[in-house]
């Protein structure tokens, strides 16, 4: 029986070995592997076995043990891993190494026995202290052991010396980074058989690469969020409803069972309005029918979606199923995690790839065991190994955080329809600004559209009114430097006089974006990227945002010598210190990625915000989606072209969601709402589009610009992206590829040209962006490309990556 096996290695194909008869029982596909790789060992998945051996040249090796019980990775993972790799054009071992938590890895375990005769001084003097140890352990002593007590520093030098000598003996093996079997505490029941259900009927075709996905969505910065870390610092895992006074949940209610599934329900929701009813009514359908069913469900701000989704887990659960809530971020979700803990009494798994190792690993064998019946998680959750996933929520779907930049560029809503239907689970994607790719989904008929027009609290959407800083009126409300407009400065002082709170929203941290010399016009540039300096005050610093490179602020140009620099632009920093100059006695608060850094800082900003402590608060994106804030009245966009004019097909779309998603913070409850957008530029479609609530007005006019412009989603891309550490080679590799480009006629190719950021932590970086309206004939140009160019990398330090349905351009 021979084994093919998918390595941890950024190479395409799979790897034969052997399976020595010792272990062919152990031996199954998706278990984890020691395979020997050159003079080293590693460790792999099984992909499949066969009777034959796939790879017929050289020498085929045997397997050297089978790691773990049972497969970590089911027939259902290793087919949405495999459909992964082909149609986002990513090496196999790539892809497994992205999917499987790095707490399932094995570590080498080496111990060293003594041999040889007692210790004599014949031994050189630097061997002696470790050859007598040793001989005084019968058992051996193992590396890590001899490193303690040794020093690491020569130790391998000093090892080798005596087994070259014959003295020591040395026995490996193989173990997992944590013990296997483990199981996080208060886990509820596991799922019931398969049999005993009804309505279950998987999907067993794998979905072909060449099928059409779904399109990718926007980023809210133009880069990569990544997962965060657990939300308010609590375990990730827990029995959300504990027992009191003998009772459980929190409107002393005992425990009910549904379907013969303890604890279904120990909380009731809040009662629903008719379109909240309509939506529930229509995915229980869904659910009850047991088949892959995608729902694009289109809600304002505040109109109750994230109780659609919890009516929807509570059906999915009564079934004896799984259900999975992806989440742009997790560290800014603390209310739906809370929300949860108070509904449902099943476990809930908080699942991302910034957990610790040893909780994962837990996490890992509760859901593939069906003990964790909902899971929560950022994109890295839909790798989970679910057994029976009835239902997917994609909360948030045009967020770009969904978009995996490093390493493997997959999109984590793309693969939540994938994975959908490849298990008959309903999908549900919810956004109060749906990415026009999903719309476009709605009418080509893939999607069902489900619709929330009003407020679940019954409030009015906010006032919106746009303050044109051009205005002669205005600007001369606006002294030298100041960011708050005359007409802002009023609505902010009537607001916190009669208690209520304001909220602030400026998408760039720091203080400034750049520091520049007023004498010769040269700015300070990161010496790894091409880009300025941020200056962050409070840190002392000129910051990197891309590489972290930081060096001390200076007033002395280091172009033409002169002591004249001077800050331009505005970040979140400045507008805080201009806000509390402006309202003394009133107390602010700034949320962005350098206060809400720290272990449980962003919930302490959010909970003082929520209860009152905290009037005006001063934000990025991160304040924009996910919030509930009773007492906010008041948002003012400070500037609203921040996102506007980046060099990217994106930006209107992204500027409309950003202002529509953070004015949806005002006036949620009881209290009416307005939104102040401060712009030069107050007739540009996107803001007038957010200014009036009007979705269909924007879509409307931005598919024009991509029709004609032939971008998604009426055309598809793929994004070849080389790099080099010399520019030159660059060059060169550029000049030849565009000759060997020339004849191409299958998709349209652009490029190759100069990334927009074109220097990246010290590598620089060219474009070539392919477009077409098939996605074999893309698929295709984009291999013949590959090919092509990995021709000419022979010889150079040219790097080569590809990034299908790319989102972002920098």
């Amino acid at each position: 029986m021979f084994a093919q096996v998918a390595l941890p290695v950024p190479l395409r194909n799979l790897f034969t070995y052997e399976v020595p008869a010792t272990l062919k029982a152990a031996c199954q596909p998706g278990c984890l592997v020691l395979v020997p790789v050159g003079p080293a060992s590693r460790v792999g998945v099984v992909w499949e076995l066969s009777d034959t051996p796939v790879w017929q040249e050289g020498t085929i090796r045997p397997l050297l043990d089978v790691l773990g019980e049972g497969p970590f990775l089911n027939a259902e993972l290793r087919r949405l891993l495999d459909w992964l790799a082909r149609y986002y054009m990513q090496p196999i071992g790539s892809v497994v190494t992205t999917a499987l938590p790095g707490h399932l890895g094995f570590h080498r375990k080496r111990r060293f026995l003594w041999q040889g005769k007692p210790v004599t001084g014949d031994l050189p003097p630097a061997l002696l202290p470790l050859a007598t140890a040793l001989q005084t352990r019968k058992g051996g002593l193992t590396e890590e052991t001899l490193a303690r007590n040794f020093g690491r520093t020569g130790l391998q030098g000093r090892l080798r010396q005596l087994l070259e000598r014959g003295l020591v003996a040395v026995e490996e093996n193989w173990q997992p980074r944590h013990r296997t079997g483990a199981t996080p505490p208060e886990v509820s029941s596991p799922l019931p058989s398969p049999t005993t259900q009804t309505g279950y009927s998987p999907v067993n075709d794998a979905p072909d690469c060449q099928g059409q996905p779904v399109n990718d969505t926007p980023d809210c910065q133009g880069q990569p969020v990544n997962d965060a870390p657990d939300c308010q610092g609590q375990p990730d895992m827990v029995r959300v409803a504990t027992a009191q006074n003998g009772q459980d949940g929190m409107n002393g209610q005992g425990r009910t069972e549904q379907n013969g599934i303890p604890g279904s329900i120990p909380e009731r929701g809040p009662p629903l309005n008719a379109g909240q009813v309509a939506c529930v009514q229509e995915l229980a359908a869904a659910l009850a029918a047991g088949i892959y069913a995608p729902f694009l469900l289109e809600g304002v701000t505040g109109s109750g979606k994230t109780e659609v989704y919890f009516q929807a887990v509570e059906r999915c659960l009564q079934q004896g199923r799984q259900a999975l809530l992806l989440v742009p971020e997790i560290a800014l979700t603390p209310q739906l995690v809370a929300r949860y803990r108070a509904r449902f009494q099943h476990t809930l798994a908080i699942f991302h790839s910034g957990m610790p190792d040893n909780k994962r690993f837990a996490y890992w064998q509760a859901i593939q065991g069906g003990e964790a019946r909902v899971v929560i998680g950022a994109r890295s959750a839909i790798f989970a190994p679910f057994v029976r996933l009835g239902l997917v929520v994609v909360d948030e779907e045009h967020d770009g955080s969904y978009k995996q930049e490093e390493g493997v560029p997959y999109h984590a809503r793309d693969m939540a329809v994938v994975r959908s239907r490849e298990v008959g689970a309903v999908l549900v994607l919810g956004s109060a600004t749906p990415s026009l790719e999903s719309l476009a989904n709605v009418e080509r008929g893939r999607y069902r559209h489900l619709t929330l027009s009003e407020r679940a609290t019954g409030a009015a959407l906010p006032h919106m009114h746009r303050v044109d800083l051009k205005d002669p009126q205005v600007r001369e409300t606006l002294a030298s430097g100041q960011l708050l407009s005359g007409v802002l400065r009023q609505a902010i002082t009537e607001e916190v006089t009669n208690g209520r709170q304001v909220l602030l929203f400026l998408n760039r941290r720091g203080y400034a974006p750049s520091l520049l010399c007023r004498r010769c016009g040269a700015a300070i540039t990161c010496p790894n990227c091409s880009v300025a300096l941020t200056l962050h005050k409070q840190r002392g610093g000129l910051l990197c945002h891309y590489c972290d490179h930081l060096r001390p602020i200076t007033d002395i140009c280091g172009v033409c010598g002169q002591m004249s620099m001077a800050h331009l632009g505005f970040g979140t920093e400045q507008l805080e210190e201009e806000t509390r100059n402006s309202f003394p006695g009133i107390r602010v608060a700034r949320m962005d990625r350098d206060t809400a850094s720290g272990s449980g800082r962003l919930e302490e900003i959010l909970e003082a915000f929520r209860t009152g402590s905290i009037q005006i608060l001063v934000g990025t994106q991160m304040v924009a989606k996910g919030h509930h804030f009773p007492n906010l009245s008041l948002v003012g966009i400070v500037l609203a072209e921040t996102s506007l004019w980046q060099p990217d097909f994106r930006s209107a779309e992204r500027t409309f969601q950003l202002v529509t998603q953070v004015a949806g913070r005002a006036g949620r409850d009881r209290i009416p709402g307005r939104v102040m957008i401060q712009t030069y530029d107050p007739a540009h479609y996107a803001l007038q589009a957010a200014a009036n609530h009007d979705l269909s007005s924007f879509v409307a006019t931005e598919k024009e610009f991509r029709r004609e412009a032939g971008y998604p989603p009426f055309r598809r891309l793929i994004l070849v992206r080389f790099s080099t550490p010399v520019q030159e080679e660059g060059e060169r590799f550029r000049r030849h590829l565009k000759e060997t480009l020339a004849g191409e006629q299958e998709a349209r190719i652009l490029g190759p040209a100069p990334a927009p950021l074109f220097k990246l932590r010290g590598w620089f970086r060219w474009h070539v962006l392919l477009k077409e309206t098939d996605t074999g004939s893309l698929h295709a140009a984009a291999r013949r490309l590959l090919t092509q160019a990995g021709k000419l990398t022979g010889g150079t330090r040219i790097r080569l990556e590809v990034d299908v349905d790319p989102y972002s351009f920098f």
